[in-house]
């Protein structure tokens, strides 16, 4: 909805209603982070289908391109690692700064799911020629 630049209340309004979004939102992302970290611990004791309400509700308020990781790692634990793979590229395409290593190891464990090895090796192999042992990262 767009807003009259005019309208000073408008705008005050508006203010308040997207830092109560911005909770929503964060709230909803903690609380999914959370329940599949429980499902990852004890599987029998929360099924997947209370992880995939809470994912939806989110989606209700920000786009899965919002919070990439979260949105990888239940495509993953549903089990749909092409798709979680597709997620993650997307993210990383849209990237300006470079792929950082902890996308590079999650992008090699998909490819292995997949069962694309060599695909995976090759990633594999550019976590060292981009983050040496020797340059640590400060």
């Amino acid at each position: 909805m767009t807003l009259d630049k005019d309208d000073k209340e408008a705008q005050k309004l508006r203010k308040k209603d997207d830092a109560k979004k911005k909770a929503l939102v964060s709230a909803l992302h903690t609380k999914a982070l959370a329940l599949a970290d429980l499902h990852a611990v004890d599987a029998a004791a929360l099924p997947l289908s209370t992880l995939d309400e809470a994912v939806a509700a989110l989606h209700q308020w920000a786009a899965p391109s919002e919070h990439v990781k979260l949105t990888v790692r239940w495509h993953k634990l549903r089990g749909r690692f092409a798709t979680a793979l597709v997620a993650l590229n997307e993210s990383l395409d849209k990237e300006k700064s470079p792929v950082s290593k902890e996308n590079l190891e999650l992008k090699a464990e998909l490819l292995d799911a997949l069962g694309w090895a060599h695909w995976a090796t090759a990633t594999k192999a550019l976590i060292p020629q981009r983050f040496p042992a020797a340059y640590p990262a400060v």
